[in-house]
């Protein structure tokens, strides 16, 4: 597969293809974890060119305008054109991939009549732990509806809530990637340096 003149790394590829393997066995919805520094997004680029070259429809959400820019320009350089639908930028319209910011869908889509409820085959959701949102919830329920089929993937580093909820109403498989070790281990990331102070005595 062609990134632009990208190299995945053997741990990517692999992650890739037990995402491919797991929809493969029936499974519509699942997170990739990976550590900060993996690479999470350049996974999902790659997954994202899978489809568009099966002619598949697929959107990419996220909650923060720096991770449209920044899934947008990992899909520039891997030769995928797409649309963005974000608030107060141009956007791109009717194209089989596109990035979009969760608040400016939900409010065009959702909660308004501006656009229609997509069509799509591959749903990804960056930070996905927090899908649980009231709407969230509603934009998977009402895109699921329009093509039961659809696939959802999250992405996120640390796949779990504050406040104690899983993840299981959506999601029902994870799949991990390489760890902090092995990564350090292959060079991919600086060994950690911890630096803490002597507690402060309180009693004078």
């Amino acid at each position: 597969m062609d990134m632009g003149g990208k190299t995945p790394r053997d741990y990517q590829v692999s992650l890739v293809e037990r995402c491919r393997k797991a929809v493969q066995r029936g499974s519509r919805s699942l997170i990739i974890n990976a550590p900060t520094g993996a690479g999470k997004t350049f996974m999902a680029c790659m997954l994202i060119k899978l489809a568009e070259e099966k002619g598949g429809k697929v959107w990419f959400m996220a909650p923060r305008r720096e991770l449209i820019h920044q899934t947008s320009e990992h899909l520039t350089d891997c030769g995928v054109s797409h649309g963005v639908l974000l608030s107060g930028e141009i956007h791109v319209d009717l194209l089989p991939v596109q990035v979009a910011s969760k608040d400016t869908f939900a409010s065009r889509a959702i909660r308004g009549r501006k656009i229609a409820i997509p069509w799509c085959d591959l749903l990804v959701i960056d930070e996905c732990r927090s899908v649980m949102g009231t709407e969230y919830r509603k934009i998977v329920k009402r895109m699921r509806d329009r093509n039961p089929k659809m696939v959802v993937i999250g992405l996120d580093a640390t796949p779990a809530r504050a406040d104690g909820k899983g993840l299981g109403d959506i999601f029902d498989d994870i799949l991990t990637s390489a760890t902090y070790a092995e990564l350090q281990e292959a060079g991919y990331l600086v060994p950690i340096r911890a630096y803490g102070w002597d507690p402060v005595d309180m009693n004078d």
